[in-house]
């Protein structure tokens, strides 16, 4: 017999691959501020990808400032691409911390190219 519980769980199986029901997800485990800086500071493409994947809807407002300094500590041309990347390719939520990440550097023409081939709009490229 199908249940709403079932239905919610299977809907959570096919979310979530390889994740066991009451397993904890990304979001419940801590973040440290070291680990975070220390990844930021390789800029390594999957250091990057470490820190992006932690962005999404359900992210707290403590997490965000964590996630958001240490992209502002990436600095090494392989990060730098790898924020680009995500610019143009990632959720919503990564497009708008890559945004602000080269809004911060002042690299407009990155922005200007987000926002021609609508990634971005040109509030998050250009206000204040």
């Amino acid at each position: 017999m199908t249940t709403i519980k079932n239905l919610q769980h299977h809907r959570g199986n096919q979310q979530h691959p390889g994740r066991t029901p009451g397993q904890d997800s990304r979001q419940d485990a801590p973040l440290k501020l070291d680990d975070l800086k220390q990844r930021a500071g390789t800029g390594r493409t999957a250091d990057v990808d470490y820190l992006m994947d932690h962005l999404d809807t359900s992210l707290t407002f403590s997490r965000c400032k964590l996630i958001d300094y240490a992209l502002s500590l990436v600095s090494a041309d392989e990060g730098r691409d790898r924020v680009r990347h995500y610019l143009f390719n990632g959720s919503q939520i990564q497009r708008n911390y890559a945004a602000l990440y080269f809004k911060r550097r002042g690299m407009s023409q990155v922005l200007d190219e987000a926002v021609r081939r609508g990634c971005i709009d040109s509030a998050q490229a250009y206000s204040r």
